[in-house]
This record gives C-alpha cells, structure tokens and sequence, in this order.
C-alpha cells in the first residue's frame, strides 16, 4: 500500500468527492480524485526534500485552490515537459 498525499491546491476536489461518497453511493469522483493524487504522489520523488519542494511548487501543489482556480493553475502531473520549461511559462 502506498501513501497519498492531496495537495493544498488539490484539496477543495477532495473534500467534494468525499462529501459526493458520503451523501449517495457515487463513488466515481472519489476514485478519479484519489486516483489523480496517486500519479501525483507517485510522480513525486520523495527521496530528495529540495527536489520534491521544486517540483511541488512547479506543479501547483501549495497554492490555496480558490486562489490556484481563479488564475487557471490547476494541480499537475510532474513530466520532464512541465517540470523544466520556463517558470514563467
């Protein structure tokens, strides 16, 4: 088993999909929601502290989600692509 973790930008998502699991037997959202944090956690290397910071900033994940939503910087994968371009881009 391995562990999740929900960003802060990611949490409004999360915390509407277990309010979804908890008020029918929906249970689609929560497996998307859970299922992107887990590509997300996987895709994190968490052997390095400086590493995993840099690419967590670069991928959104300590933003507040209102705050990320209003700009359009929504959680994102790390890939060799987003994670090197410029930081302005």
């Amino acid at each position: 088993c391995s562990p999740i973790i929900i960003p802060i930008v990611y949490r409004d998502n999360y915390v509407a999909a277990l309010k979804g699991l908890s008020r029918s037997e929906a249970t689609e959202g929560y497996l998307r929601v859970m299922s992107y944090a887990f590509r997300y956690t996987r895709s994190v290397p968490w052997n390095s502290f400086t590493e995993a910071q840099r690419i967590k900033t670069r991928t959104h994940a300590f933003e507040r989600s209102a705050d990320a939503e209003r700009r359009g910087d929504l959680l994102r994968i790390p890939t060799s692509a987003n994670l090197y371009e410029p930081a302005d881009a």
